[in-house]
């Protein structure tokens, strides 16, 4: 578990981890909201341009809201659940992003 790495670095220090300390297994990433994956995203396309990259969004709606979740939102998460699946039969070096909302 690594805390407390500066804003704009997080990248850096998810391509070393992945590098370094899990060579052959994923790496997973809770960011502190939505807003802030697609940065990361983008930051690791830059640092490591062939590192794949799974992201596991937050539902579109709340618990035990009125509403279901749109489709789009399901679809997303169902395909990385599926690519999860794959790591885990076969891993191999990859970064999982995700926030605490969506794993709850």
């Amino acid at each position: 578990m690594v805390d407390g790495v500066a804003d704009g670095y997080e990248a850096f220090a998810l391509v070393r981890t992945a590098k370094e300390i899990a060579p052959d297994k994923p790496v997973l990433f809770v960011a502190r909201d939505g807003q802030r994956l697609p940065a990361i995203i983008e930051a690791l396309a830059f640092a490591a341009p062939g590192l794949p990259v799974l992201e596991l969004p937050a539902w579109d709606c709340l618990p035990y809201d009125r509403v279901s979740p749109g489709a789009d939102a399901a679809a997303r998460r169902l395909d990385a659940l599926s690519a999860m699946i794959a790591l885990a039969k076969k891993p191999h070096r990859a970064v999982i992003l995700t926030t605490a909302n969506a794993l709850l």
